[in-house]
Formats: C-alpha cells, sequence, structure tokens
C-alpha cells in the first residue's frame, strides 16, 4: 500500500496521504465535508486498483457516502445507518449514528478472593494508539506498579 501511495501519489494526492497516515491493517479517516468526503473515495479506489486492490467493507455515518458505494463492499450491505450495530476497527469500537467511540472492558465480579498481578495487567493491556484511554488507564497503573514494588504476589 505505501508503494502505491509512492508510485501514484501524484495522480491521487488525498489517497496517497490517506494510505500514509490512516492506513494500519484496517483504514480509519474522516473529512469534513460530504464532497470531500467523495473525493477521497474515489482517489482511494482508483489508487487501490491501480494495485489490483479493492477496499470491502466500507462503513461511514453518512447514508449519501454509502449510498454510491456497491452493497457488496459495504459492511452491513443494504442496512442504512440506524439499523447496524457498532464496528470494530483496531480495537475500537464505533458507533456511526452517534458517530462515537466505545471502549468496552470485562470486570470480575462476584468474588472477594485475590487478584493475580498478571490479571490486572491483563485487564489494564489494550491497544489505544491515540492515547484515548491514558487518563482512565494511569489510575489502574499506578497502583500495579505498587504491587511490583512492594513485592505483592
Amino acid at each position: 500500500m505505501q508503494q502505491l501511495a509512492i508510485d501514484h501519489g501524484d495522480a491521487f494526492p488525498l489517497a496517497a496521504e490517506a494510505v500514509r497516515q490512516n492506513m494500519y491493517v484496517d483504514f480509519l479517516a474522516g473529512q469534513n465535508t460530504l464532497s470531500s468526503v467523495k473525493r477521497k473515495v474515489e482517489h482511494l479506489n482508483k489508487l487501490l486498483m491501480a494495485g489490483g486492490f479493492r477496499l470491502h467493507k466500507w462503513a461511514a455515518n453518512c447514508d449519501q457516502i454509502l449510498d454510491e458505494i456497491d452493497s457488496s463492499r459495504r459492511v452491513y450491505g443494504d442496512k442504512k445507518l440506524e439499523d447496524g450495530p457498532t464496528m470494530r476497527a483496531l480495537g475500537l469500537s464505533w458507533n456511526p449514528v452517534q458517530d462515537t467511540f466505545v471502549f468496552t472492558f470485562q470486570q470480575n465480579s462476584g468474588t472477594n478472593s485475590a487478584v493475580p498481578k498478571r490479571s490486572v495487567l491483563s485487564a489494564i493491556a489494550m491497544f489505544d494508539p491515540l492515547g484515548w484511554l491514558a487518563p482512565g488507564v494511569i489510575l489502574a497503573k499506578i497502583p500495579l506498579q505498587e504491587m511490583w514494588t512492594s513485592n505483592l504476589q
């Protein structure tokens, strides 16, 4: 993908920038206006077709964008936004109707037994590339660090 952005970036500058900055395993990007989104979608499709690729599992928080993408290439086919649940990408859940990201945590309940450090570490070790959870996760990491320095089991 990076090589496509280099080879064809002059012809499709919006797509080349998006590939370089917003593509990892999943592609996540946005724009401020409908017309700029449509241009970016067009550029992305053309850039990737130059390499023989087709993007699938399209999702958007605007039906006008999805209407221009074949239903077989959308996450939820012909369903409209209000029909679809949250979508997952890079460990994040996204609610397209509310345009919000959602993080879920598993909590062990009903036990008063000791919790191993490994369980605490597992609960707070999450993929958070943008650091959105850092303020909350740090509150769990401080006691964990104290447990390690105190040699608690």
